[in-house]
């Protein structure tokens, strides 16, 4: 049988705050898959202004699962910022991408 279920997921920022007030603040959020179970978490940065900080692997120890929490520290200079993730599972099913903008306050 061919896994055509793409994984579901979710994003937060520390304590659910459009403010990270320090250079450890945290993207995090939960992903599942009910086929072949979440093989990663890609995280894309984007300063609102348009430049672009690229596309990285948010720290998920318990993929591949079914049924994971992820998070990233972001760490990055002053501004506000987009963060575009999507869940891909081991089939290679990508999710619909979450986003959330939120403001790192210190560098």
């Amino acid at each position: 049988m061919v896994d055509t279920v793409v994984p579901t997921l979710t994003i937060s920022t520390e304590n659910d705050s459009a403010f990270l007030l320090d250079d450890l603040g945290l993207v995090e959020g939960s992903a599942s898959d009910a086929g072949s179970g979440v093989a990663r978490i890609e995280v894309h940065y984007e300063l609102v202004t348009g430049a672009d900080r690229g596309t990285r692997h948010a720290s998920c120890p318990a993929c591949p699962s079914g049924s994971v929490s992820w998070s990233d520290v972001p760490a990055m200079m002053p501004g506000y910022y987009r963060a575009e993730v999507t869940a891909v599972d081991r089939a290679g099913n990508r999710s619909a991408t979450a986003s959330i903008t939120f403001f790192q306050a210190n560098p």
